[in-house]
């Protein structure tokens, strides 16, 4: 869809709208979750407007090395007040089913993605390992790192991955690029 001028055109704002959030790029250059949410602010979506990479700010990543090398990436959804937790590891071991269509970097592996209640405590210090949790039942898309030269450290990662859970929101978008890794590259 364009984005196009249309004076005096008027259209309803809709009630209600579900929380899944896809991502969308509002005709005033702003993310919204959906095309609901962007149409419940007055707002056309667009595939052609640029927007600000408003989720970047949601993003945290760290790295532990060890036995086994562990990646986190943290999403707050605010709005939602969700955490989403991406586990990745090295050396890799077999993706579980579901997981197996992520591309990842020679070496890596997705191990598992949750989601969590509590937007706020969405960071390695603020999670709580034992609140509740559902597990994501499948994801495609893409995991690429900035490796420190000769090992599997990762400096920053790119994130495109679209998650899919048992319950509602049922699916939910990981995008974010140049994500700098605590730790990583120290």
């Amino acid at each position: 869809m364009a984005c196009l001028s249309f004076v005096g055109r008027c259209a309803p704002r809709p009630g209600g709208c579900p929380e899944d959030c896809p991502g969308v790029c509002g005709c005033d250059g702003q993310f919204y979750c959906n095309a609901c949410v962007a149409q419940q602010a007055g707002v056309d979506i667009s595939d052609n407007a640029s927007c600000g990479e408003t989720e970047v700010g949601r993003y945290t990543a760290t790295y532990w090395p060890g036995g086994y090398d562990h990646l986190t990436i943290y999403k707050a959804r605010p709005e939602a007040d969700l955490c989403v937790v991406l586990y990745a590891e090295a050396p890799s071991r077999q993706s579980p089913a579901g997981f197996d269509i992520v591309t990842v970097p020679e070496m890596w592996s997705v191990s598992r993605l949750l989601m969590r209640k509590g937007a706020a405590g969405c960071t390695p210090e603020g999670l709580d390992p034992a609140g509740a949790a559902v597990s994501a039942t499948g994801a495609t898309g893409s995991l690429t790192m900035e490796l420190l030269p000769g090992t599997a450290a990762p400096c920053t990662v790119d994130v495109d991955i679209t998650v899919t859970f048992p319950e509602d929101p049922a699916t939910d978008h990981l995008r974010a690029t140049d994500l700098i890794v605590d730790a990583g590259c120290q």
